[in-house]
């Protein structure tokens, strides 16, 4: 990708996606985030990256969705508006990082899974303790560790927690769509979106 860190920050900073573009239905919204970037704005530090993989969640149909069962006060987000940025602690142990996606009541989002990193990398690394750049964001409890996504983002718009998503791609691969991973219920659902062959993309 030639183009600097100053020029990934403007151009996002100047061109980023509003929260009706996510009014869009989660499968729609997932496909269509690949390649774009996203970056956060947290301690005063910006740092971000390429999106190259995303899954998406339905509403109550779905199995593998947190709505699955009903609403609950953690799982209320999803209802939205457009937007929102739901974070949930997995097993105890990593925040999740999804847009609420769309319309206003029905129970839809996407999981940011892996990043191919491009600004801020150094506050990237400080944050996942100095590991390797090509682990700093593959898999979704390191992309959130990377980005500094906390628990007090969940239920907030996303310009209002320092999160922006460029209305540009920065990158085009050939995609591929497969069953989703993690999780035990709906996971051969074909709701995981990748690019083939980046080497950011999470192992499946």
């Amino acid at each position: 990708m030639n183009i600097s860190e100053t020029e990934i920050i403007s151009k996002v900073k100047t061109a980023f996606l509003s929260p009706d573009y996510f009014s869009r239905g989660a499968e729609e919204s997932a496909l269509n985030l690949l390649g774009r970037m996203i970056l956060t704005d947290e301690g005063g530090k910006l740092s971000g990256g390429i999106i190259v993989e995303t899954e998406a969640y339905g509403g109550f149909d779905d199995p593998g969705s947190h709505a699955y069962s009903g609403i609950t006060p953690r799982n209320s987000v999803m209802l939205g508006p457009p937007g929102t940025v739901y974070v949930y602690l997995c097993y105890g142990a990593s925040n999740m990082l999804n847009i609420v996606t769309g319309r206003k009541g029905r129970p839809e989002a996407v999981l940011l899974r892996a990043l191919q990193p491009a600004a801020g990398i150094e506050a990237m690394t400080a944050r996942r303790g100095g590991c390797r750049e090509q682990l700093l964001a593959k898999g979704p409890g390191r992309l959130a560790q990377a980005l500094g996504i906390t628990r007090a983002m969940n239920g907030l718009p996303m310009g209002s927690c320092g999160i922006m998503i460029s209305r540009s791609r920065f990158l085009r691969q050939p995609v591929s769509r497969t069953g989703r991973i993690g999780i035990k219920k709906g996971e051969g659902l074909p709701l995981r979106f990748i690019f083939d062959g980046n080497k950011y993309v999470s192992k499946g």
